[in-house]
């Protein structure tokens, strides 16, 4: 529910103010944003100093579900990157449909995998300090080479 409020704050502050007029008008052109008296620099600055909050609030929330390290982010970067192109740049609300669009996508296909891979997982027995070769640990783990 706390990111969903903070989705619906951002789309009504980038639609419907007029800091988020600047914001779209310095995006779509610099050079006429400039020539009006928006301080273009100032606002990408301001953009970019609030896109970091956003960033840093994610990995507070994240942080109790995941183990914290200094490359937790890495995994989600992926996944940002394909929402944004999957969703169209600029749109919110197409953001929104492809995070959930393809988190539910990656659900499922881990469901998928993890079938695939049950007999492996479940009859692996033979472990780093077996006394038998490698090739016999994955050769599916029924005991015959």
């Amino acid at each position: 529910m706390f990111g969903l409020a903070i989705v619906a704050a951002v789309a009504l502050v980038v639609n419907k103010t007029r800091l988020g007029a600047i914001v779209r008008a310095a995006a779509f052109d610099r050079n006429m944003a400039a020539s009006l008296g928006v301080p273009v620099t100032r606002v990408f600055a301001g953009t970019f100093a609030f896109g970091v909050a956003l960033a840093g609030l994610a990995g507070v929330l994240l942080a109790p579900i995941y183990s914290v390290f200094p490359t937790m982010g890495r995994d989600f970067v992926f996944l940002a990157f394909t929402v944004v192109i999957v969703g169209g740049r600029g749109s919110i609300a197409g953001a929104v449909v492809a995070g959930l669009l393809i988190t539910q996508i990656q659900a499922m296909s881990s469901l998928v995998v993890l079938a695939g891979m049950e007999r492996s997982i479940v009859f692996r027995h033979h472990g780093a300090g077996s006394s038998s070769s490698g090739r016999r640990a994955c050769s599916g783990g029924f005991g015959h080479a």
